[in-house]
């Protein structure tokens, strides 16, 4: 995890370093001058960084299966929840496509419990 993140912190630095290159981008001095968005930022860095500690938690504590589970089930649940939250509206497609995705979750989860049941008994 440490070097995974160090590459993306050298990539994302190289790309900053190429935006001021060519565009001439003042984006760091912006949002030095704008508290809210300092703010803004800082906060999904910190986000990001808590986010990154439960991945790593959870593929120490669990395995790689599970996390591939824990994700595709908060990605639903965000796009749901910021469906209602905003008044989103979905398509009757977009709605079978969720729940699609949240049976099969669930389907997931069951079966592979009581397949678990099976090996140890």
């Amino acid at each position: 995890m440490f070097y995974s993140n160090i590459v993306i912190l050298i990539g994302n630095l190289l790309i900053y370093a190429y935006s001021l290159v060519v565009n001439d981008d003042l984006s760091l001095k912006r949002c030095f001058d704008d508290p809210g968005l300092m703010r803004d930022t800082l906060l999904i860095s910190l986000l990001g960084a808590v986010g990154q500690i439960f991945v790593f938690l959870t593929i120490s504590l669990f395995d790689n299966y599970r996390l591939s589970i824990v994700t595709t089930s908060r990605k639903c649940l965000s796009v749901l929840v910021s469906a209602f939250m905003f008044d989103h509206k979905f398509t009757p497609v977009q709605w079978f496509g969720a729940a699609i995705v949240m049976l099969s979750i669930s389907a997931e989860v069951y079966f592979g419990k009581s397949k678990k049941k099976e090996k140890t008994h």
